[in-house]
């Protein structure tokens, strides 16, 4: 069983792989990414079940990824370009490769997109950044605009202030869209 993931849902395709692996499936993992995605990096995660208290992106992923090797699932860096029917199963090509399978799970995952605006490629990493992590250090009174309007922006728009930035979020729609504990938390900031 070949299971491909990029990006937010891995925690859920290592789940997926963890399963089949303890069923005593063989079964390969392939991520293009850094182990985890995004959610490696979110910081702390409020949502997943048996943390009360919420657990932090990156342990969690941690934790998934131990679990699903104990298992004997196998992780692999690469990333998919095609897969088709190959009887007596399937055939994903790799950029380095090829996996044969009797099934495949595939989760294309998610990113953040680019505003197309002038200059926004320019200043990729010297003013303009993807997540409030790749930003200089504390803020101390800096400013900046959080472009979005679902929870990675709020999430980020918070993140940014906790270090102290002056935040505006720029939303195209009405109102943020979100939990209500992170929109809370986006009011009780302001």
């Amino acid at each position: 069983t070949i299971v491909n993931v990029k990006g937010a849902l891995y925690a859920l395709v290592l789940a997926a792989g963890f399963y089949l692996a303890r069923s005593g499936f063989r079964t390969a993992v392939i991520d293009s990414d850094r182990p985890g995605g995004q959610a490696r990096r979110i910081g702390r995660i409020e949502n997943y079940p048996g943390f009360p208290a919420g657990v932090d992106g990156g342990r969690l992923m941690a934790l998934f990824e131990r679990q699903a090797r104990r298992w004997g699932a196998k992780l692999l860096r690469g990333r998919a370009i095609g897969l088709r029917r190959a009887p007596p199963g399937l055939r994903l090509s790799l950029e380095r490769g090829v996996l044969e399978a009797r099934a495949a799970v595939l989760c294309p995952g998610a990113r953040f997109l680019d505003l197309a605006v002038p200059g926004e490629e320019r200043f990729r990493g010297a003013g303009v950044f993807h997540r409030a992590d790749e930003a200089p250090g504390p803020g101390r009174n800096r400013r900046a605009a959080v472009i979005g309007g679902g929870e990675a922006a709020a999430r980020e728009a918070l993140r940014l202030a906790a270090l102290g930035w002056r935040v505006t979020l720029v939303c195209r729609g009405p109102r943020v869209r979100g939990v209500r504990p992170l929109l809370r938390r986006l009011a009780l900031s302001r």
